[in-house]
Parts: C-alpha cells; sequence; structure tokens
C-alpha cells in the first residue's frame, strides 16, 4: 500500500511541477526516451483499434490508473473500465497522445504530455475533448511496463 502511495504522490508531483519546466528537455538516455514515446505509440494504436485488451497489457500487475472517475488497479480492472466505458458507452475514437517529456524519477521514468480524441455517447453528437497525463514506467523482466496513469480532462474542444 505505501508502494501506491508513493507512486500517486510522485505522479501528483510530476503533473504539478513538469509543466513549469516545459521547455526543458528529456532527462533520459534519448534510447530509453525514444523506447518509451514508441510504447506510447503503440498503447495510441491500441487505442484507436479500440482494443481494450492489448491497451491493458501495457500495464503492470499491481498498477494503478487514475481516472476523473476514480482508480483502477491492475490490467484486468483497466480492461475492463475500456471496454465498458471507453469503448462501449463513450466510444472513443481519434486518440492522439503527444509525449511532451520524458525525466527520470528514481527508478521510475515518467512520461508527461497532452491527449486528444473524441466521444459518441448514446447516439449523440461527437464531443472533441482533450487534456493532460502523467504516465509512470519501470522495467518488469525485460519489458517497460506502466505502474501509474493518471489523466485528466481539461476540456472538451470548443467549450
Amino acid at each position: 500500500m505505501k508502494t501506491h502511495l508513493l507512486l500517486a504522490l510522485a505522479g501528483l508531483t510530476i503533473s504539478l511541477v513538469l509543466p513549469a519546466f516545459a521547455q526543458q528537455t528529456d532527462t533520459v538516455d534519448p534510447q530509453l526516451a525514444h523506447q518509451i514515446r514508441a510504447l506510447i505509440k503503440q498503447c495510441e494504436e491500441a487505442y484507436n483499434k479500440q482494443d481494450a485488451a492489448a491497451v491493458a497489457a501495457f500495464f503492470s500487475q499491481d498498477s494503478e490508473w487514475h481516472t476523473p472517475e476514480g482508480v483502477f488497479k491492475g490490467p484486468q480492472a483497466i480492461q475492463q473500465r475500456l471496454e465498458t466505458f471507453h469503448f462501449g458507452r463513450w466510444h472513443l475514437k481519434n486518440e492522439s497522445i503527444t509525449v511532451d517529456q520524458v525525466n527520470q524519477v528514481g527508478f521510475m521514468i515518467a512520461a508527461t504530455g497532452k491527449w486528444s480524441n473524441t466521444v459518441q455517447e448514446n447516439g449523440a453528437s461527437a464531443i472533441a475533448c482533450e487534456g493532460l497525463f502523467t504516465t509512470m514506467f519501470f522495467l518488469e523482466g525485460d519489458a517497460l511496463k506502466i505502474s501509474y496513469s493518471s489523466y485528466a480532462l481539461t476540456s472538451p474542444k470548443g467549450n
């Protein structure tokens, strides 16, 4: 439990502090920053295919995904959330994720940036949304996995 609290605190700190340094460059090895950006691009592609299992596979077994609607723990809960709401109810499409920075925070690698997509609930007109994200990675075996991720909706576009 202390680990999750520490990760949540670290993620909150990063999401609040890093935008102030938006003009700075990545603070990790360029090859690692490239790997993180490629991984996030793969995640974006899985979102656009509405493949909840593929998106959830990017998360570690003890991961946490913080959303405006609550916290979802582990890949199974994340997959169910995506299937039920993001792809089922909201019909999320046109996901675009832009990584602004990749930084080392202790043994964790943090990526921060912006996202946008469209949602269309119950046949209503599509709404374009955008926001900010913070995602923290670590090595699980030989693979980079998401251990903590959070996003915030800054506003529907045009509102």
